[in-house]
């Protein structure tokens, strides 16, 4: 037994040296090879000298880092392609946006401010000029390449558009594109006007989402929507996003849903968007009330009408919107208690200036949703489910200075947004 180990040992010994032997060879014919070579020799050196010391060698500073005011400086120097070529920062503190784009008349957007953010471990910085509408961040966004050997489109200096509003910005025909960028009224068709399955449109689901949660509505104040271009190709993509906000118990909550006007279809994007259009399946089109007065002829428009209070009447009942998603929370709450509906009211006798309200009985007990409608039709709620139904279809008002004062003393409550 023990010469066998022995001459195992020797053998294993043996193999060794000449796989040694061998291995030496072939570096010393790598090496001359090297050495003889015309071209490249010291490269291939310098690349094995490296690589033997590569894990000896400390780590290279981070030359990109803290660079956020250099990427919104050269955003701010950028020329736009307009003839004049005035740079980024000369239009925005010229107004461009705000003469260009209805959402920040519609909003008073004014206030906007300079951000930064940089892509992890890399030369790229995003940068932002943007306003804060409640809980939504608005306003023109940039990519931009710090480093001049990095990545970038050919003749650009590195700083890319990367949402509607900054394209604006840069472009060489403003008056056509913008045409692109206000087009509100037809984001709020593609997402109030569809209709799911049920046979339930989107203003309706919303209110029975918040009638469902809170029956008495307490605390809750529904802000409407804010629409924003997302993206504008002329002739082609146009995308938007619509967010949706309201408060509840003094905390401020965000729908968000984007919207293809391309195709004419949108989709929720967060975790309360699609728990409203989840909303949606829990009645059908068949389980509501119509609340609109039979007698009336509905192809009639207001304008048509002679008398003033009738007039009213059919400002409020011309809104298929609003009637349809008051009328399904109705039939929502009709579901878990006795309830009757008594009808319409205008008040008062002889009025060019009417309340105008619906009236119906809940548990034995008579309630109303009203509106103050003026003579030129413009619609006032008076009541919480008028409040809200009259929300769910409307653009979100400006923030007042007051509003701005109690927001900026409480930035807890106002940050804190369920997504």
């Amino acid at each position: 037994m023990i010469r066998r180990r022995r001459r195992k040992d020797s053998e294993l010994i043996l193999y060794g040296s000449i796989l040694g032997g061998i291995l030496l060879l072939l570096v010393a014919v790598v090496v001359l090879l090297l050495v003889r070579s015309d071209r490249g020799s010291e490269a291939a050196l310098a690349a094995l000298a490296e690589a033997a010391e590569e894990r000896q060698t400390p780590t290279a500073v981070d030359s990109w880092a803290g660079m956020e005011k250099e990427a919104i400086l050269r955003t701010k120097r950028t020329a736009s392609a307009r003839e004049d070529g005035p740079s980024v920062d000369q239009l925005i503190f010229g107004d461009e946006l705000k003469k260009r784009v209805g959402l920040y008349r519609d909003l008073e957007l004014n206030n906007g401010t300079w951000s930064t953010r940089r892509v992890a471990g890399r030369s790229l910085y995003w940068v932002s000029y943007e306003d804060t509408f409640y809980g939504v961040n608005i306003g023109p966004r940039w990519l931009v390449q710090l480093d001049p050997k990095g990545p970038r489109p050919e003749g650009s200096n590195g700083v890319i558009p990367a949402n509607a509003l900054a394209e604006l910005l840069m472009t060489d025909s403003p008056v056509a594109y913008a045409r692109y960028l206000n087009r509100t009224d037809a984001v709020l068709d593609v997402l109030l006007k569809h209709r799911f399955d049920s046979g339930l449109p989107l203003a309706s689901a919303i209110l029975i989402y918040f009638g469902g949660r809170n029956k008495r509505l307490d605390g809750t104040e529904l802000l409407g929507w804010a629409v924003v271009p997302l993206k504008a190709e002329v002739g082609g993509e146009v995308l938007y996003d619509a967010f949706f906000q309201w408060r509840e118990r003094g905390r401020l909550h965000i729908a968000h849903f984007q919207v293809d006007l391309s195709s004419n279809r949108f989709e929720a994007r967060n975790l309360l968007a699609n728990a409203i259009v989840a909303e949606a399946g829990s009645m059908n089109a068949e389980q509501l009330v119509d609340i609109r007065p039979r007698a009336l002829n509905l192809n009639s428009p207001p304008s048509r009408e002679r008398d003033p209070m009738i007039r009213a009447l059919r400002y409020i009942v011309s809104n298929q919107q609003l009637v349809e998603s008051v009328g399904a929370l109705l039939s929502f709450r009709a579901q878990s208690g006795t309830f009757s509906y008594d009808g319409w009211r205008i008040e008062p006798d002889g009025c060019s200036e009417c309340s105008v309200s619906y009236r119906y009985r809940e548990s034995d007990k008579q309630h109303h949703v009203s509106w103050d409608v003026s003579s030129r039709g413009k619609l006032t709620p008076t009541t919480p489910i008028a409040e809200m139904a009259t929300r769910a279809i409307s653009i979100a008002s400006p923030v007042s200075p007051e509003q701005q004062a109690k927001r900026d003393s409480a930035p807890a409550a106002e940050a804190n947004t369920a997504q």
